[in-house]
């Protein structure tokens, strides 16, 4: 909506909303594409809103930088090739034999 939108009219397309989602045509529809109806008031999806967004915000902070991710993969890749070379019976010169 526009940011000038006088309160009156939001409502009423709310409502108008709201009462053709609880229609039985639309209803059934919905049901068949997995959607569920919740009709709450405007304050109360802000509020789910910002309660989602900070949530994926707090998984963000949580997740591994991608610096950290590929430092953990250098060194697993370094561990890999230090075992191969053990099996090798190859501990100290790690380049390829040349035939």
């Amino acid at each position: 909506m526009p940011a000038k939108t006088p309160k009156e009219t939001i409502v009423a397309i709310r409502n108008a909303v709201v009462a053709a989602l609880h229609t039985p045509d639309v209803s059934k529809r919905l049901t068949e594409m997995s959607s569920n109806v919740i009709a709450s008031e405007p304050q109360e999806f802000a509020a789910f809103l910002q309660s989602e967004v900070d949530r994926h915000r707090e998984s963000r902070r949580q997740a591994p930088s991608r610096a950290r991710q590929r430092e953990v993969i250098s060194r697993r890749v370094r561990e890999v090739i230090v075992a191969y070379a053990g099996i090798c019976g190859r501990r100290g010169d790690l380049r390829p034999v040349s035939a």
